[in-house]
């Protein structure tokens, strides 16, 4: 059995709920995302019986991400994405941060913010979403601290992310992935044992789709560092909490290797075969903010 679980708005007020056959049920925890993830799915069976159905005309879906939460990406962490930007895996992941301002939910559209880049490109991922607090976490335990998985697409100004320096480029990780509504997360965080055991036996891939044309297709079995890795690594620095998102890294396949960067009126999915699909469009140009 498989849950989805994610953030929602009725009538202006967000929740968090699960996505049923008909609509989708309250679990009774308000907006508290971090919540319901920490919480054993023995919990889950009765929250959804007893708790309030709203249509699906009814409500907007959000970004599953909670307003406090994190979300962690890393760098160059398939090996063929690796080669495409002439480079080579790192010796240990190198980890950047991206801003909940940056994320649209399924559904929405991407700002492709013309005024600060010409080069918005796609890395379609698979994010795995922390259930439990933990620090220093061994990677056989890895696995244990996951409330579920979901589908990323991290949005990167790739004219920003390089800064040329007299001693040659570097990367500019701030303003390459954190642009407001640069990149997208969802539609839910799916969990249950069928997602587990996925994860586990690394059988779990990544395909993304522009214009409905495949142009990732790769599974977590190729990365450098595997979800485990990845998790131990951060928790070492600091203590991860429910809802924080760690991205695990894209394929092969981007718009900068292959000449084409994002145009209003594209269509970008990011789907993980059998557990989610993730769409999105491209190209609505928010207003500059007052000052």
């Amino acid at each position: 059995m498989k849950y989805q679980i994610g953030r929602f708005s009725a009538a202006g007020e967000p929740f968090v709920g699960a996505l049923v056959d008909r609509g989708v049920v309250s679990l009774g925890v308000g907006d508290d995302l971090p919540a319901a993830l920490s919480r054993p799915d023995s919990w889950l069976r009765p929250a959804l019986e007893g708790g309030r159905h709203f249509g699906l005309d009814e409500v907007e879906t959000l970004a599953p991400l909670d307003p406090a939460s994190r979300v962690f990406a890393v760098a160059l962490n398939y090996r063929d994405h690796a080669a495409e930007a002439n480079s080579k895996p790192f010796p240990r992941p190198l980890f950047f941060y991206k801003p909940p301002s940056s994320f649209v939910a399924d559904g929405g559209l991407l700002d492709l913010s013309p005024e600060l880049t010409g080069e918005l490109d796609y890395e379609g991922e698979i994010a795995v979403v922390l259930g439990r607090s933990c620090r220093g976490v061994t990677p056989d335990a890895a696995l244990d601290q996951i409330a579920g998985v979901c589908s990323l697409m991290d949005g990167s100004a790739r004219d920003l992310q390089m800064l040329s320096t007299a001693s040659g480029p570097i990367h500019d990780w701030l303003a390459g992935k954190s642009l407001e509504r640069s990149s997208s997360l969802g539609p839910t965080i799916v969990r249950g044992p069928e997602v587990d055991a996925a994860l586990r036996e690394r059988r779990l891939r990544i395909n993304t789709r522009l214009n409905s044309e495949l142009v990732q297709d790769a599974g977590i079995d190729e990365l450098v560092f595997s979800v485990e890795e990845l998790v131990s690594t951060l928790s070492a620095y600091f203590t991860l909490r429910p809802g924080d998102v760690i991205a695990t890294g894209t394929p092969g396949g981007i718009g900068a290797a292959r000449g084409r960067f994002l145009r209003q009126g594209d269509s970008l999915e990011v789907a993980i075969p059998g557990v989610c699909s993730l769409s999105i469009g491209v190209g609505e140009l928010l207003p500059a903010p007052p000052r």
